[in-house]
C-alpha cells in the first residue's frame, strides 16, 4: 500500500471520518452533469444536479470505504474510488453503503432505471474484466481542474500498486471521448454492452506493467 510520502503531489488517501461529502459531492455533480449515466437516471437537469451530489458524494464513496480505497485531490477537486480484488459491487455492498435510500429519494422509475444500468455494468464486468483486478469504480474531476493532470495523479497510486502486485486494473466508461484518455494510461477496450433502451458502456482493462 502506498505511504503518504509515495503519493503524487496534492493527492491523499481519504478515510470515512475525514471525507468531505458536501465538497466532493458538488465537484462530482459538476463533473458528471452531462454524463450519459446520470442523464439516463435523472432526465431532469435540476434533479440530476442534486441527485449526483448524493450519488457520487455519499453512496459511491461508501462502496470504496467498505471494500477498497479512495484518493482525493487537495481542495476536493477530484477523487478516485477503487474496489479491491475479490470484492464486488452487489446487493450486499450496496445495502451497506445506503442504496436502500435510493427509492425513497428518487422514486420507482429512477430505481428501475438504476437496476437496468447496474445489471448492464455488472454483466459487462463479469464477461470482460481480467481475473483478480483492481476496479476503478469512479474517477471524477470537476471541470475547472480538468486538463491539469489531476485525473492521472488520482489513478497513479493504485496503478503503481497493481503493477507491483501483478494485477490488472479495470473500469467502465460511457463517454466516447474518455477512450483515448484512458488508452493514454495503458487501458484498452475489452468489452461493450448497452443498457436496454439506453446508452452503451465500454469496459477497459490495463494489464500490469
Amino acid at each position: 500500500m502506498p505511504s503518504a510520502s509515495d503519493l503524487p503531489p496534492g493527492i491523499h488517501r481519504a478515510t470515512a471520518s475525514g471525507y468531505d461529502a458536501e465538497r466532493l459531492g458538488r465537484a462530482m455533480s459538476a463533473a458528471f452533469i452531462d454524463d450519459a449515466g446520470g442523464m439516463y437516471l435523472w432526465p431532469d437537469p435540476d434533479e440530476r444536479r442534486r441527485a449526483l451530489q448524493w450519488y457520487y458524494g455519499v453512496l459511491v464513496p461508501r462502496l470504496g470505504f467498505g471494500g477498497g480505497r479512495l484518493y482525493v485531490g487537495d481542495g476536493g477537486a477530484g477523487q478516485s474510488v477503487w474496489i479491491a480484488p475479490g470484492n464486488g459491487v452487489g446487493l450486499a455492498s450496496g445495502v451497506r453503503a445506503g442504496a436502500l435510500g435510493f427509492p425513497r429519494r428518487y422514486g420507482a422509475a429512477a430505481t428501475w432505471r438504476l437496476k437496468k444500468l447496474s445489471d448492464t455494468i455488472d454483466a459487462l464486468r463479469r464477461e470482460a474484466a481480467p481475473p483478480g483486478h483492481w476496479y476503478l469504480l469512479l474517477l471524477g474531476v470537476e471541470p475547472e481542474a480538468q486538463g491539469t493532470g489531476l485525473g492521472a495523479r488520482l489513478m497513479a497510486p493504485m496503478i503503481a500498486e497493481a503493477n507491483r502486485e501483478g494485477r490488472a486494473v479495470y473500469l467502465e466508461t460511457s463517454t466516447p471521448s474518455n477512450l483515448p484518455y484512458y488508452r493514454g494510461h495503458g487501458f484498452e477496450v475489452v468489452g461493450e454492452r448497452r443498457v436496454p433502451g439506453g446508452h452503451g458502456y465500454w469496459g477497459m482493462a490495463r494489464p500490469p506493467a
